[in-house]
């Protein structure tokens, strides 16, 4: 879709600045194309993808039709914002657009977020890259995926996640249940397994503990038996979330936890932070450049659930210690606060 610069709100990426926005001769900014993982995105790339399955053959007039669709909003526009978060969506629409953005001489921003990155450019850097480098700017979220991609020739510039405050709306929180959130994709990098099991020890010393699985991925049959398997209750899983239904999820719990071994910044912890959950997160990825064990939140090892339920028990048997991380989970978010920009600003 092609917005003007007032219509571009914040994004899951780090937010776009006006300065980053071409200008036209008449000192207006011209029109952005806004390219993202959505459904919106995939319409305009590979129309009527889902009609019928789709065969080499079948599916190569679909893709010419896209290519020219694309080509057609791309001319149209000043420059081309692009936002992508996995592998797979900076293949599909990423990689086409920075291709046809250089080739007419078009403005290109990548807002580049991918919490699988080390593997993902471990195993795919080699096109990926080279990709890259075609865009004017490349903004992440972390200092560790800037010197990840610095490890392999890119330069970037790093910029907070912005999460919408009005949206995410900080609350008071004095004591846990516990009743636990984890917000993440059902992938072995999330590790959702090592969180299950946690659960189960507390379980036995708090039985009344619940569990919400806020994601969807390839393990998500394997999670489902395995808590079958152990017995363990109070579990419910509810599928992948859009903002506001993660919003919904996030005000009706009073702990964060994440347990994953492969990192960036999952979006949902600045989110948790912002609301003044207490947190309880490895240090993977770019983790630690947002919690800080013990002030803002507890750190735990990977791969160790016997320290998560730990931690987990601590902060229900902790009332003041549960405070203290709600309000400096609330004074440390505030760095992810980025104004929108709006109509006649």
């Amino acid at each position: 879709m092609t917005l003007r610069a007032e219509d571009i709100a914040a994004y899951r990426s780090p937010v776009v600045n006006r300065d980053d926005l071409g200008r036209g001769g008449d000192g207006q900014q011209d029109g952005v194309l806004f390219i993202a993982p959505d459904h919106n995105t995939d319409d305009l790339l590979y129309p009527n993808a889902s009609a019928s399955p789709i065969g080499w053959w079948s599916g190569l007039p679909r893709v010419l039709l896209g290519a020219r669709n694309l080509f057609r909003a791309i001319s149209d526009c000043g420059t081309v914002h692009i936002e992508t978060a996995s592998g797979s969506s900076f293949a599909r629409q990423a990689a086409p657009a920075l291709i046809l953005g250089r080739f007419l001489g078009k403005r290109t921003i990548l807002s580049y977020s991918d919490n699988n990155a080390p593997t993902r450019l471990a195993r795919a850097g080699w096109w990926m890259t080279p990709l890259m480098r075609l865009c004017d700017k490349i903004v992440v979220s972390t200092n560790f995926l800037a010197t990840m991609l610095a490890g392999h020739g890119v330069t970037t510039e790093v910029r907070l996640p912005a999460v919408d405050d009005e949206l995410f709306q900080p609350r008071e929180i004095h004591s846990v249940q516990p009743r636990i959130i984890v917000a993440r994709s059902l992938e072995a990098r999330n590790n959702i397994a090592c969180a299950l099991e946690a659960l189960r020890l507390v379980k036995q010393k708090y039985p009344r503990t619940e569990m919400v699985v806020a994601g969807d991925g390839s393990l998500r049959g394997q999670l489902s038996d395995l808590v079958a398997a152990k017995g363990i209750h109070g579990v419910s899983f509810a599928g992948r979330l859009n903002l506001t239904e993660l919003a919904a999820q996030l005000s009706q719990v009073d702990l964060y936890v994440n347990a994953s071994t492969i990192d960036c910044l999952p979006y949902s912890l600045p989110a948790a932070l912002t609301i003044g959950l207490p947190v309880v997160t490895t240090p993977a990825g770019g983790i630690s450049e947002m919690v800080v064990d013990g002030v803002n939140g507890l750190m735990v090892r990977p791969n160790d659930p016997v320290g998560l339920a730990d931690r987990i028990i601590r902060l229900v048997e902790s009332p003041a210690l549960v405070s203290r991380l709600c309000e400096q989970a609330k004074l440390s978010a505030a760095m992810f606060h980025q104004p929108r920009l709006r109509d006649g600003q």
